[in-house]
């Protein structure tokens, strides 16, 4: 579904048009009605799934006697226990999930969205008090974007290349919102986005809005509550039941869906209590497999998921992703998120979708998260540092090097030097004062941003640097840096920007529900000598079956490095960076230094390139006002050589 909605707190009328074109560039494949609700100066619009794709419960919910509107996209879950806290009786089971949100509202108020669970955003509107209220999941799964125009008008959008396509505006960069893409994948500011006009609601937060402002408020966090609490076998066994409450909330309703299976612990773990399910007697749907796999072995997971699957008699279907084949429809792709793409996964994805769709399925489960939700730096190897048994420390190195198979110097900077950077903020903070027209911005992170930014970028560190100290005094050094990395996952990888339109099929993840996080934050104190996503997740499966995944671990960016550099070499435009250089964000010495170490093998920054280049797509998509067309794919997909009208100054 995808939400356009318009409220002007003034009275005035709202301009249907404009509302009617952000509609119009919300729809994605697979799209079917739209529902409506309207009064003069609020309107409300939701395209549904075709009607196959999940559930029919009407979006749109309104109460007359409170003057109370919801607008509901998205799941809500846990339905049984919400109805027991809002005391709704057995026989009212002609409830909407939109209706319990009302009813949430009524006994909770602004702090609803706290006590619901799922894969959504909602809004409230009271037109009695001329408020708004916004919010979105915890994990961030379902974004929001909103803008306020002169008139007064507050304008929200499921995406925000509605946003750019709908309001009146022209856009402008936000340089706080570029920096933070770039340096720090937008995790620090998630409410910015590199368009001055357009703000993101994050995740796990709610919008409260009026004539009077516009208050944003955070209901939950990872640095919530104490980890701890009962012996290892319950916390396991909660973890356990989580894991099969949320498979079962997502499962529920779909005739036909499939799993992106690697062959890893999350992804694995989540198919095999979905087996284990289904043998007990639930009525779900069969597990349809999918995977994708590039041209290196290290990329290569057939083997290991037809493993997996050999004992359930399964097979898979796998999609092939070309290397070169990075960077052919990225224009398009940036243009319809309205927002630079951060990771490159969705060419896989939507390949996947496109495979899966023609075969009925309407819904892909995914382990994404797990790695982060699971085994998010557990070991306490910080504190054995700070409390000189570098002994142990090491030795808890080792079971992380046999645990991820990569060498025990590696994972020093990860899990041991960078828990400690909290008790060194204040030196940083004092140095990135004397430094702000000294030194080059970025560190060496960035070596092709412009050294004029270098003032503007220390403010930034130095500023955001306090709420860093603030979290870490919380929290014991190792328990700070496992939640710190989590809350930076929840606050990147999905809440970030929408992910591709995937021909009508639903991604959900259930390791980024807000119960396998509070239980497994719970749970995982007690892992810290031996191999914690094994151990935890082993636990597990014991209680449900005996097939398990493999416990490999694939190194996936190689592909895109080798892509990225096999078009360089060849002379592709499309890393003549302009709009970005017009703008001072990026030196033209600096950038050309930069290619040419990448193309030598000099560095391998191929996650900086990439930011790089989908940042100057946005610039030149939005800023520029060039629209992309079919031409700028035909020229890449003929010859990648050939100069691209897209990337050329």
């Amino acid at each position: 579904m995808s939400i356009s909605a318009a409220v002007n707190f003034q009275g005035k009328p709202i301009n249907r048009t404009l509302l009617e074109r952000m509609r119009s560039a919300g729809i994605r494949p697979g799209a079917g009605e739209t529902e409506e609700w309207f009064e003069e100066s609020a309107a409300f619009m939701v395209t549904r799934p075709l009607p196959d794709a999940g559930s029919r419960d009407p979006a749109i919910f309104h109460d007359h006697e409170s003057g109370l509107t919801v607008i509901l996209e998205g799941r809500i879950d846990a339905e049984t226990e919400l109805r027991r806290a809002l005391n709704v009786q057995k026989g009212a089971t002609a409830l909407s999930p939109a209706a319990l949100v009302f009813l949430a509202y009524q006994r909770w108020g602004n702090r609803c969205a706290a006590y619901l669970y799922g894969d959504y955003v909602f809004l409230i509107w009271s037109s009695k008090k001329r408020e708004l209220l916004c919010a979105r999941d915890s994990s961030g799964v379902a974004p929001l974007f909103y803008t306020q125009t002169d008139d007064g008008t507050l304008w929200i959008a499921g995406g925000a290349n509605q946003l750019l396509q709908g309001p009146v505006f022209s856009p402008r960069e936000d340089l706080y919102g570029i920096l933070d893409l770039l340096v720090g994948r937008g995790c620090v500011e998630p409410e910015r986005t590199p368009c001055a006009q357009v703000r993101r609601l994050p995740a796990a937060h709610v919008l409260i809005a009026s004539n009077r402002e516009l208050r944003l408020h955070r209901y939950w966090s990872v640095f919530d509550g104490e980890s701890g609490g009962a012996n290892e076998e319950e916390l396991v066994a909660k973890c356990t039941e989580a894991l099969i409450s949320t498979l079962r909330d997502r499962l529920t309703g779909h005739s036909r869906a499939g799993i992106s299976l690697s062959g890893g612990w999350d992804s694995g773990a989540l198919f095999s209590l979905w087996m284990w399910m289904r043998q007990r007697g639930e009525r779900l749907p069969a597990p349809f497999p999918c995977n994708y796999y590039y041209g290196y072995p290290e990329s290569d997971e057939r083997s290991d998921v037809d493993s997996l699957l050999r004992p359930w008699k399964i097979a898979a279907v796998y999609s092939r992703v070309e290397n070169e084949d990075g960077l052919i429809g990225l224009h398009q792709h940036v243009f319809d998120l309205g927002l630079p793409e951060l990771g490159f996964g969705w060419q896989e994805r939507r390949k996947q979708a496109r495979c899966l769709a023609s075969r009925g399925v309407s819904l892909i489960i995914t382990g994404d998260g797990g790695n982060f939700v699971v085994q998010s730096s557990l070991l306490n190897a910080a504190e054995m540092v700070a409390g000189k048994r570098l002994v142990s420390a090491w030795r808890q190195m080792h079971v992380w090097s046999k645990e991820l198979d990569r060498p025990a110097h590696r994972l020093f900077w990860p899990y041991v030097i960078r828990p400690l950077i909290p008790l060194l903020w204040p030196r940083l903070w004092n140095a990135a004062k004397k430094v702000r027209t000294s030194l080059h911005p970025s560190g060496g992170i960035l070596p092709f941003l412009d050294p004029k930014l270098a003032g503007t970028l220390a403010e930034w560190t130095a500023h955001h640097a306090v709420n860093a100290r603030q979290k870490a005094q919380r929290c014991s050094l190792s328990d700070w840096d496992k939640r710190f990395q989590l809350d930076q996952f929840l606050r990147t990888v999905y809440p970030l920007y929408p992910s591709p339109a995937l021909e009508g099929i639903e991604q959900s993840a259930p390791y980024l529900d807000r119960r396998v996080i509070e239980s497994c934050l719970n749970a995982l104190v007690f892992l810290e000598k031996s191999g914690p996503s094994r151990r935890l997740l082993a636990q597990i499966l014991s209680q449900t079956t005996k097939t398990r995944p493999r416990g490999n671990y694939k190194i996936m960016d190689r592909a895109m490095e080798e892509g990225l550099k096999a078009q360089l070499l060849k002379g592709n435009p499309f890393f003549q960076a302009t709009t970005l250089i017009e703008l001072r964000i990026v030196d033209q010495n600096l950038l050309t230094r930069f290619l040419s170490d990448f193309a030598s093998g000099k560095n391998r920054s191929s996650d900086e390139l990439w930011r790089l280049v989908s940042m100057e797509a946005w610039a030149r998509c939005w800023l520029r006002g060039e629209k992309p067309t079919l031409s700028h794919d035909d020229c890449l997909r003929e010859s990648i050589g050939q100069p691209s009208q897209f990337f050329m100054a």
